[in-house]
């Protein structure tokens, strides 16, 4: 007999798949709506033995859309996640890998910041990073 949780509980159930480069089995959760984003964040890479939870984030599955205080509460039974790096990790790595001078490594990363800026949690940490600025001078400078 399957349980069911009370209306407004605040349990959400949701799968969270591993990062894309492990072999780990995804995870079956009751998402909590009470409890810190970043406390289950912790919780689930101490279960899949992943170091640096705080560089770790949720995002939707089939979406670039990162899961974060403001939207947590758009989450609904069945909704598919994924673990992955933070906005704030992916933003400073594509910002580096941009100003790199690399043209393979800028060009990986433009495209991935074609996708990623989508999410408004990921652009605000670009746009912190002088982002804009770095793109703005790649266009007048031309870009290889």
């Amino acid at each position: 007999m399957q349980r069911k949780e009370p209306q407004g509980s605040g349990i959400v159930k949701l799968a969270v798949k591993p990062p894309e480069a492990s072999q780990m089995t995804p995870s079956f959760l009751h998402f909590d709506q009470t409890r810190k984003l970043q406390d289950i964040i912790d919780e689930l890479c101490k279960g899949w033995k992943i170091p640096n939870p705080e560089q770790h984030a949720l995002q939707y599955a089939d979406s670039n859309t990162f899961i974060n205080e403001q939207n947590r509460h758009e989450l609904s039974n069945g909704a598919v996640l994924a673990l992955g790096i933070s906005p704030e990790m992916l933003a400073r790595t594509l910002y580096e890998d941009i100003k790199s001078g690399d043209n393979e490594s800028s060009k990986h990363a433009l495209a991935k910041l074609a996708t990623a800026s989508e999410d408004p949690s990921f652009a605000s940490e670009f746009i912190n990073l002088d982002g804009l600025r770095t793109l703005l001078y790649m266009v007048e400078g031309g870009i290889e």
